[in-house]
């Protein structure tokens, strides 16, 4: 009789832990399915500076840091055809912020920069300045409006020139890889 019920005992916990691991892969599988799971490991990616842009982009913070002008609110977008942007606040200011941009090849970024920059650019009727630097296949704009128009577009040049002449920017997958592997 003992026996019996150990054998019972024994099946039931087996069949419990194979429910659970299944109802773990489905919940793993819908994860992937729906992109939770991707969209996590991005992020977790490019807040810890890993990705092919990652130093770049660790290496550009704290140049802007140095000149005082500490980026917040970072975020990022990638489009499907590999071009990915960066936008950042300086100091938290709503009407201070830099854009980057990084497109698969230079020609790319001529025309999406023409399209997006390329005219007299108004925000609800008041002028919104953007100035934009940019080299090969990337682009820095750094866009600013209302009483402190303009109040970082010297520093921002320079930086962005050094920036961007110095380091090279990856468009595409760049979360798939870590810099120690290029």
């Amino acid at each position: 009789m003992m026996k019996s019920w150990g054998k019972a005992a024994a099946a039931g916990l087996l069949a419990f832990g194979i429910a659970g691991c299944s109802q773990d892969v489905v919940e793993r599988e819908v994860e992937q399915y729906n992109g939770q799971a991707f969209e996590e490991g991005t992020q977790e990616a490019a807040q810890e500076g890993r990705g092919l842009n990652g130093k770049f982009l660790t290496i550009m913070k704290e140049r802007f840091q140095d000149e005082g002008m500490e980026l917040t609110k970072e975020s990022f977008t990638e489009a499907q055809d590999g071009s990915i942007q960066y936008q950042y606040l300086i100091k938290d200011a709503e009407d201070q912020q830099i854009k980057l941009f990084v497109y698969p090849d230079e020609e790319t970024r001529m025309a999406q920069m023409k399209e997006l920059y390329g005219g007299a650019v108004e925000e609800d009727g008041e002028g919104l300045d953007a100035v934009l630097v940019e080299e090969k296949s990337s682009a820095f704009v750094y866009l600013s409006s209302g009483e402190n128009q303009g109040q970082y577009e010297e520093q921002i040049k320079r930086i962005a020139s050094e920036l961007l002449k110095s380091n090279e920017l990856h468009a595409g997958d760049h979360m798939n890889e870590s810099d120690d592997n290029k």
